[in-house]
């Protein structure tokens, strides 16, 4: 099945990126690596109006540790989290899940559907 139609917004700065989220409101969906939400989309169980695609937008794939927190970048990819040192030393329960996860998916992905791990994995 074909997903329904939607606009398709592709932002190169964060800052536009956010200018269309509150622009489309409620009815927009974040696409970072698509994972889950392509596949909830083509069954109909998505229907954004709007999709805003952050792929190309830069810096959003950062591991770092700022205050003694972890922080993660919504285009951080699930292989790069399992393999980080600092993801390891801070938090190793999230090191070890990570794997569960398919290794192309982004922890934007996950935290923008609430899906893990995703539902297409081939």
């Amino acid at each position: 099945m074909y997903p329904a139609r939607f606009h398709y917004e592709d932002p190169r700065m964060l800052e536009e990126a956010c200018q269309m989220m509150a622009y489309y409101r409620e009815d927009a969906k974040v696409l970072s690596g698509g994972m889950s939400l392509i596949p909830l989309m083509k069954l109909r169980f998505a229907n954004p109006s709007a999709i805003v695609d952050i792929n190309d937008i830069q810096g959003l794939d950062y591991i770092a540790e700022a205050g003694g927190s972890l922080r993660i970048g919504a285009l951080a990819r699930n292989r790069d989290i399992e393999r980080s040192e600092l993801v390891r030393d801070l938090h190793p329960l999230m090191s070890s899940a990570a794997p569960t996860t398919a290794h192309s998916a982004t922890s934007g992905c996950a935290a923008s559907t609430c899906s893990m791990p995703p539902l297409d994995r081939r």
